[in-house]
């Protein structure tokens, strides 16, 4: 996950950040804008308790980008499953993007070079996505977040078939 929080102007800046590096541990590092009070790290999920403690006490707002990596064993398979499955395919000149709705969350599937990224966002009513699709909208609030990974590990047995084990 990628975590992005502001820290509250009443706690100290400093001990957030640290406090936040000891969560994210090896995952990734900690990224620090002190003018803006904010911080971003990549978090690993297992991690998702002790970071909602921590925001709680010492954030403002905080926001969750809840993704995964996944190597891709079969293309055409996977382009005609999402077809199947009522996703949008848009290709560019880098990558093949797939959008699409699952569990009412919204999905975006990149494949590119035999490397699956799948992204899960915010909740929608709409049925059908259609592109392009700003990324604001794969983030979610950090009290979403448990059930934005439920759905992501939906999305992830959707297609394992044709991914690699």
């Amino acid at each position: 996950m990628v975590f992005t929080g502001y820290v509250d102007a009443s706690k100290l800046f400093t001990r957030a950040y640290r406090l936040l590096s000891g969560i994210a541990g090896g995952s990734g590092g900690v990224r620090a804008y002190e003018e803006a009070r904010r911080v971003t790290a990549i978090v690993d999920s297992r991690r998702l308790s002790d970071l909602l403690g921590l925001c709680r006490e010492y954030f403002a707002s905080c926001i969750v980008e809840v993704k995964a990596s996944c190597r891709l064993r079969d293309t055409a398979g996977l382009v005609k499953l999402l077809k199947d499955k009522g996703f949008t395919i848009s290709k560019t000149s880098k990558a093949l993007l797939a959008y699409g709705v699952v569990e009412g969350r919204m999905v975006e599937i990149e494949v590119l070079r035999g490397s699956v990224k799948i992204k899960v966002g915010s909740r929608t009513r709409a049925s059908r996505i259609r592109p392009p699709v700003p990324s604001s909208l794969f983030t979610v609030p950090l009290d979403e977040a448990s059930q934005a990974l439920a759905h992501l590990e939906g999305v992830i047995g959707l297609i394992e078939g044709v991914l690699y084990a």
